[in-house]
């Protein structure tokens, strides 16, 4: 029998009351629903033909009530508006648009050879195509401040965790000199809205930081799997905090096309801000592109903090490439990672006001696969740090 730790006992405990009470929900709405032939909820229309529950189940179906995607201002429900015209522009041909699930893992393993400070993120994601985004999503995304009024609407989910430790040599008997332990798990929430020249994106996380992120644990997996001694330390940890970021994002794009061999050169600069009790900054940044398609996505994505695309992407031909490199500088005001708990006394170090970030990169797409790779270099972040940090980001996206 495996011991969990009590606090993931808890988590289990937890997800199996609510996956009961939402399967036994779930079963009183389809046997309700058994009785009519249709069931209209606004945004969401279920139709079903039969009155017994196989049958009922097999003729199911469920249509949103509007492209959400491509809805203009003023369009009624079922209204799409006016399709973009079909360009080379990523996210404006509504005809070859899918939805892209990415998978991601930083470490600093990767290029750094180290193993501490933001050692290891992991990031799961699906960003919907524009005629899945529900028409409610496109008008809450016409309605938020510093969004475009054109443009085509996706909506985004996520699920992550990332894993913070001081330096090896920090950790004594004495007690640890370096940042704290931390962890923190999240799942996300994200619009954007495309224009092809502008991108304009809003991310909410929430989640947890602290021993119930798992952090310690997964570490500690993962180094007895590679033959690593684990850290002393994470008993230390920061406490248990619920987390909540919401961040805005905007991009522009600048491209300039030259022959021959059909290369292309774009710089994307970018401003955006992120207020929470996890990180409060505010960032701008610019992107430099060179390759075959470098207007199929708006940059390889990366786990926040970071300079940061989207995941979708849209390839012109079956092969593409391009190179780039990027520079962002963030002025940090909250990062808990840091800073410590908002309302718990904890371990903490004194941060940097002022980091940037130097990412090169490549991204190699084959069908309707992507696989980028980045190499960061980011500056020191609390005040007794030896020197900045050095870490890869390995992405992986497919259009589905």
């Amino acid at each position: 029998m495996i011991a969990y730790p009590a606090v993931l006992n808890g988590t289990i405990l937890s997800a199996t009351l609510l996956a009961a009470t939402l399967g036994g929900a779930a079963g009183a709405a389809l046997h309700a629903t058994a009785a009519m032939p249709s069931l209209d909820l606004g945004p969401v229309s279920i139709h079903g033909s039969a009155f017994d529950m196989p049958a009922l189940l097999a003729s199911l179906t469920v249509k949103f009530d509007g492209v959400g995607g491509k809805a203009l201002p003023g369009a009624g429900a079922g209204d799409t508006g006016n399709a973009p015209a079909p360009t080379a522009t990523a996210g404006e041909d509504p005809r070859d648009d899918k939805g892209t699930l990415s998978l991601q893992v930083e470490n600093d393993k990767f290029g750094g050879g180290t193993d501490q400070h933001y050692t290891n993120g992991m990031r799961a994601s699906y960003l919907l195509s524009s005629d899945a985004t529900p028409f409610t999503a496109g008008r809450i995304a016409r309605d938020l401040p510093l969004m475009a009024d054109e443009g085509v609407v996706r909506l985004g989910f996520s699920v992550g965790q990332s894993i913070f430790t001081p330096g090896r040599s920090d950790v004594t008997a004495a007690g640890n000199q370096g940042r704290p332990f931390a962890g923190w798990l999240y799942g996300g929430v994200q619009l954007t809205n495309d224009r092809g020249d502008r991108l304009d994106s809003y991310e909410l996380q929430v989640g947890v930081v602290g021993p119930s992120a798992g952090a310690g644990e997964m570490q500690n997996w993962f180094h007895d799997a590679i033959g690593v001694k684990p850290f002393d330390g994470w008993d230390s940890q920061l406490s248990d905090e619920l987390g909540v970021v919401l961040s805005y994002e905007r991009k522009w794009r600048l491209i300039s096309e030259f022959h021959p061999g059909g290369l292309g050169v774009a710089l994307e600069p970018s401003v955006g801000a992120t207020i929470g009790n996890v990180h409060t900054y505010a960032s701008a940044s610019a992107t430099l592109k060179i390759g075959s398609d470098v207007s199929s996505d708006w940059g390889a994505p990366r786990i926040r903090t970071a300079l940061s695309g989207t995941g979708y992407f849209r390839p012109v031909n079956d092969f593409e490439w391009y190179v780039f490199a990027g520079v962002e500088g963030r002025a940090v005001a909250r990062n808990i990672f840091l800073d410590g708990n908002s309302f718990a006394n904890s371990h903490s170090v004194d941060k940097e006001p002022l980091v940037a970030d130097l990412q090169v990169g490549a991204a190699v797409t084959m069908g309707d696969m992507r696989l980028t790779f980045t190499q960061v270099f980011r500056t020191r972040e609390y005040a007794g740090q030896r020197e900045g940090d050095v870490f890869g980001a390995l992405s992986l996206s497919w259009r589905i």
